[in-house]
């Protein structure tokens, strides 16, 4: 493996951005987190690839969540594969896909305009060229404690309208950083759970 730009770990899985543009991955498939169209351990990288079967291409950043993983175009488009049970895909539907899938914005068209994007446990970040942050899956919550649900998961990437400053993003496991600009100069900001393990025993924002 080589001509490598990039690369991201997942819980199970490894990615890497070739300097084609294009994304390799490997490890554990069983939710489909490789991208490659099964859900077959894969012991050496195969491509990611998109439903019709071609390969995933023009991608320049890559995060890899927990059991899914994100890919960025270079015109700013956002793609998606693995588990989705909590919606952290962002493509309309909580199933499963084993192949590249668009995250959708509120229009049900592909989110736009995105710079740089993390991923978290059951989540993720994108940042906008204008400094907004959208979020799809877990990003404010979940829903599987006791069965009941706690926040409203949206299926597909939601702003968060408080913040439209922003300038960098970065996602933990279930806690968010983000840095501002302001005009007194830079600031970082931080949300979500604030609680040692178990993260079971309770449910935060």
């Amino acid at each position: 493996l080589k001509d490598i730009v990039n690369c991201s770990a997942g819980l199970t899985q490894s990615y890497a951005l070739l300097k084609t543009g294009k994304v390799v991955a490997w490890g554990d498939n069983g939710y489909g987190q490789i991208g490659n169209g099964n859900t077959n351990t894969q012991k050496r990288p195969v491509y990611v690839l998109k439903q019709d079967g071609s390969q995933l291409t023009n991608i320049k950043a890559i995060a890899a969540g927990t059991l899914f993983g994100f890919a960025l175009t270079t015109d700013g488009k956002v793609w998606a594969w693995g588990k989705n049970s909590e919606f952290e895909l962002g493509c309309g539907d909580n199933q499963i896909h084993n192949y590249a899938t668009a995250v959708l914005d509120v229009n049900g068209k592909q989110l736009s305009n995105i710079t740089s994007i993390s991923a978290g446990y059951k989540y993720g970040l994108f940042l906008s060229t204008d400094g907004r942050i959208y979020g799809t899956g877990a990003y404010m919550g979940e829903t599987w404690i006791n069965g009941i649900t706690y926040y409203s998961i949206k299926s597909y990437a939601t702003q968060y309208v408080s913040i439209t400053n922003a300038i960098s993003i970065a996602a933990g496991f279930t806690h968010n950083i983000a840095l501002l600009k302001t005009n007194t100069g830079l600031q970082a900001i931080t949300w979500g759970d604030n609680k040692a393990f178990p993260l079971t025993s309770s449910n935060y924002g």
